[in-house]
């Protein structure tokens, strides 16, 4: 379930408003045979993997020639209008390389293992910048993550307050405020 948390809470139960819904991995073919897109379409699936939980992704092959005009669009501000020409035994290298530049690539991904998932735990204080109570940020990371910095709405008073987090959080807006 995906949730934001620009959102006023009203009860426990109803923690966070706002659901959004989040379409699948969309991989769109051209000039190819029924054969051929299956065969394209899982490339694209292993590069991505998981990840398309994590967002909107779209992948646009078209077959020019012997190459692959692929166009790759992805929930991370660097992966917005991502071109290139390969062939086909470039492909998934050359996502997954798309993916490292963005910072979506963990060295748990380059060793083969499936499903990176974070695994520490964070629960970072902070204090509102409008009504000066405490509140806690609570998201999940990676060893040594990078951070990006989102907005959190104050569970004290609902004003948004611009707070890090890591960068898997970030992507996937996998993060919660809660009183101190």
């Amino acid at each position: 379930m995906w949730r934001r948390l620009d959102a006023p809470q009203h009860d426990a139960d109803t923690r966070l408003s706002g659901l959004e819904t989040r379409m699948p991995l969309k991989v769109m073919t051209a000039g190819c045979d029924d054969g051929e897109k299956s065969r394209l379409e899982s490339l694209v699936r292993a590069a991505i993997g998981d990840r398309s939980e994590r967002g909107n992704w779209s992948v646009s092959l078209v077959r020019i020639g012997t190459k692959l005009s692929t166009r790759l669009e992805g929930p991370s501000p660097a992966l917005r209008d991502v071109s290139f020409m390969v062939t086909e035994e470039q492909l998934q290298e050359s996502l997954l390389g798309a993916l490292r530049d963005a910072g979506l690539v963990t060295p748990h991904d380059e060793s083969g293992a499936e499903g990176p998932t974070p695994n520490e735990t964070q629960r970072n204080a902070h204090v509102c910048g409008t009504c000066a109570n405490a509140f806690v940020v609570l998201f999940e990371s990676f060893p040594e993550e990078a951070e990006r910095t989102v907005p959190v709405a104050c569970p004290h008073c609902w004003q948004l307050n611009r707070v890090p987090v890591g960068q898997w959080a970030a992507e996937g807006e996998e993060y919660r405020a809660e009183k101190a």
